[in-house]
């Protein structure tokens, strides 16, 4: 018997195929009316309509895995009925490539930014409803709801880069240019995310990142730690007076220790003699590593953070990016530009699920 499989044809834009095309050539020469490239862009355009929606599916999976209700249905690709969408593959590289910028931005549940939107609010519950235990022909308890929205804008990333058209024209077969280009301005694109979710302003279009959200009452738990001469004994009491105001704002645990990989060296390497019951993990809680907190904190601007939080209380609205190539900018100068742009927001919708660790105590150590 003759067994038949169906197999899947490989994509257009394919760094697996058995001859690779460069997806930003493929642009530049369609805006030079290549045929050719047109058609395969436009079987590029045709894939994504398939390929995207089924990534859109399984993110919306995970949401719901991480127990966040999703009743959006966003159709937020701005390539599937034309050039604008990166190829699949490169799509996969950015959401998936293992960078070290990516660190909180891959802790937090990540859902579909929908499109036309420049701002995102959340109801939240300030104030809940209420029970008591009672008994047969008494009262039962009563409390009506308040109810407040977290409100955070929608923050454009993009970054361009010029390159030589004939450069462009004659990318080698396996398309390392689009793939280091692209490669460079993802990069960069997690980086910028990343500082935003620690340190983002909230002015403009930025959205607010954890060190600059409202403390006390509702808000985050902030520690300052007090020392002329900080050692990793000394910081210990803050660290757990951290995790003790975390529990009592949030009634719950915190999942992650946040720091920079300098000051988890510093405390990592308190002599093992005098360290009391081995501190590492800290607390009992693990710990991620995120270089995006900064060292300039404070009023000399020489300090850093710890942060310990619930990811899982906030969320992350991202787009896919998108690329173009543009010639008439550069045209006089026989160039290109490729341009890469993505959106957006994170809200965190439990701010007392989060404590910060500053003053300075937090002062960084010279070698550290």
């Amino acid at each position: 018997m003759t067994v038949v499989e169906v197999g899947r044809e490989p994509l257009t834009y394919d760094r697996h195929t058995p001859e690779p095309r460069s997806y930003f050539r493929d642009l530049a020469l369609a805006r030079k009316g290549d045929n050719a490239a047109e058609t395969r862009l436009q079987r590029h355009a045709e894939e994504m309509r398939v390929e995207i929606p089924k990534r859109e599916a399984e993110r919306e999976a995970r949401a719901r895995a991480a127990g966040l209700e999703y009743r959006i249905n966003p159709n937020r690709t701005d390539g599937t009925g034309g050039y604008f969408s990166a190829p699949a593959w490169l799509i996969s590289e950015f959401a998936t490539a293992a960078r070290t910028s990516r660190v909180l931005s891959k802790l937090i549940p990540n859902i579909d930014l929908p499109r036309g939107v420049s701002s995102v609010n959340l109801p939240r519950l300030t104030t809940g409803t209420h029970t008591t235990p009672t008994q047969d022909g008494q009262a039962v308890a009563s409390r009506d709801i308040v109810d407040a929205a977290a409100t955070q804008p929608v923050m454009p990333i993009a970054g361009m880069s010029d390159v030589a058209l004939q450069a462009l024209e004659q990318s080698p077969v396996g398309a390392h240019l689009d793939w280091a280009i692209f490669k460079d301005l993802t990069a960069s694109y997690d980086s910028q995310l990343e500082l935003a979710l620690i340190n983002g302003s909230g002015v403009g279009a930025a959205f607010t990142g954890i060190l600059n959200l409202t403390t006390g009452a509702g808000g985050v738990s902030a520690v300052t730690y007090t020392d002329a001469s900080p050692t990793p004994a000394e910081i210990l009491p803050f660290l757990a007076q951290a995790v003790a105001q975390h529990g009592d704002a949030r009634l719950m645990p915190p999942e992650t220790w946040l720091m920079r990989t300098a000051r988890f060296a510093w405390i990592a390497g308190f002599d093992a003699a005098t360290r009391p019951n081995n501190i590492l993990p800290l607390l009992g809680f693990p710990h991620a590593l995120d270089d995006a907190i900064p060292a300039t904190l404070g009023a000399t601007a020489t300090q850093d953070a710890i942060i310990v939080m619930r990811p899982s209380d906030s969320i992350l609205m991202e787009s896919e990016p998108s690329t173009d190539v543009f010639l008439e900018p550069l045209s006089g100068t026989m160039q290109a530009r490729l341009r890469l742009n993505g959106n957006a927001c994170a809200i965190h919708r439990y701010p007392t699920g989060i404590a910060t660790i500053t003053g300075t105590g937090m002062a960084v150590v010279s070698g550290y």
